[in-house]
């Protein structure tokens, strides 16, 4: 049955799941750092009229530090939309910090009905504490390989700028398999793949894997808990993490 499925699929959405798994195994097997990893694998499509607020908190056990983040979207049109976030953390000792705020656009780029979806995101981060500043840009794509299946992943490229910049270019690439079931809950398993600078031939590589449930809560509501745990010396052991959220 699995091999049918698969052949199934149309050319494209099977060319670029063995590409996307390619990434995945690739980055597994490999040996800047996650601290407390707030971020996710989003997806390149845009809902007209769609405005959201999301809060994130993550937890790192070995150093009792944590980070939490607020984020207010909005769509603009069918192809746009804009998002500010703010994020404030902890790194194990008394007292909690500013950490970032962030602007970011997103843009769909293939039409509503298209069997792949692809998007641009474009972020600009400025930091606390005397710490590099960066803009980024994010490349997207979606699609389903099942009725209930889907598959995104996610290819970031950095800038860092001011202060302490390591110089070079920063490539970090996220892949999401995900599964839907009838009443709305949403279940799967992440990679988070931060390679490095160019700078340093990618000396400071660090990698996560995990797994989500996101749950429904009510018809606008949604929470979302997941655990992802570092693969190699540079990232965290574990992080804990849950997102609330509000889509109206």
């Amino acid at each position: 049955m699995r091999t049918v499925a698969l052949c199934a699929l149309r050319w494209e959405q099977r060319q670029l799941l063995l590409c996307s798994l390619a990434l995945f195994v690739a980055c597994i097997a490999q040996t800047s750092a996650f601290a407390q990893n707030t971020g996710g694998v989003f997806g390149p499509i845009v809902r007209e009229g769609h405005r959201g607020v999301e809060y994130r908190l993550t937890y790192d056990p070995s150093t009792d530090g944590y980070a939490h983040r607020l984020h207010i979207e909005e769509a603009t049109t069918d192809r746009l939309m804009w998002r500010l976030v703010a994020q404030n953390r902890n790194l194990g000792q008394p007292g909690e910090e500013f950490d970032f705020v962030q602007a970011e656009l997103f843009t769909q780029l293939t039409e509503d009905q298209a069997s792949v979806q692809h998007g641009l995101r474009f972020d600009a981060r400025v930091r606390s504490n005397n710490r590099p500043h960066f803009l980024a840009a994010s490349y997207m794509n979606q699609f389903d390989i099942l009725a209930g299946v889907g598959f995104r992943t996610v290819v970031l490229m950095s800038k860092e700028f001011g202060p302490r910049n390591r110089g070079g270019a920063n490539i970090e690439t996220r892949n999401q398999l995900n599964f839907r079931a009838e009443n709305g809950t949403v279940f799967g398993l992440e990679a988070y793949n931060v390679h490095g600078s160019t700078a340093d031939d990618f000396a400071s590589s660090a990698h996560q894997v995990g797994g989500f449930t996101t749950f429904p809560l009510g018809q606008h509501g949604y929470i979302q808990t997941s655990a992802l745990f570092g693969i190699n010396r540079n990232a965290p052991d574990t992080n804990l993490r849950m997102w609330l959220g509000l889509r109206f």
